[in-house]
């Protein structure tokens, strides 16, 4: 990890810190980390870059911390791991060690909406990737000339 990186890292964990000792149900707000990071970031002379870049180091570092299940199936006693976030929705995360059940549920809530959506967009593909494949006439014919010939696409 570069230098820069793991500054930002660790000025992100300083962050979730004050943040959750401040809070009286141990989440918080994505968007007050943000603000915070963005705070240490103004040396950057441009504050608008300042909080893109505090928005994207905020979403990279969440994501990484997102709970996941770990692929070992019924295997598997516990998924919990207690530095992972669950996802609660309206852009809040709370740490697995401090969620009670109203976090639980929230967290179920949004892994199913998630997950519907992820459904919804892979059906998608897929209808959209047999259209396309029973449309080719030939073998050496690209995707290019049958977007053209059957569905309008026409190059910019």
């Amino acid at each position: 990890m570069n230098p820069k990186r793991r500054d930002i890292n660790l000025q992100l964990e300083r962050i979730e810190e004050e943040l959750l000792a401040e809070s009286p149900d141990s989440r918080f707000a994505v968007r007050d980390m943000q603000e915070r990071l963005a705070e240490y970031l103004r040396e950057n002379p441009d504050p608008e870059q300042a909080w893109a870049a505090a928005g994207k180091y905020v979403s990279d570092y969440t994501e990484a911390r997102k709970f996941k299940s770990r692929g070992k199936g019924e295997e598997q006693m516990t998924l919990f791991d207690p530095n992972a976030l669950l996802v609660l929705g309206d852009g809040f995360r709370i740490r697995m060690s401090d969620a009670k059940q109203r976090h639980v549920l929230s967290a179920a809530e949004q892994r199913r909406l998630a997950h519907e959506a992820e459904e919804n967009d892979f059906m998608r593909d897929m209808r959209y990737f047999l259209s396309r494949s029973t449309a080719f006439r030939n073998m050496d014919e690209t995707l290019a000339e049958v977007e053209a010939r059957d569905f309008g696409w026409q190059e910019e």
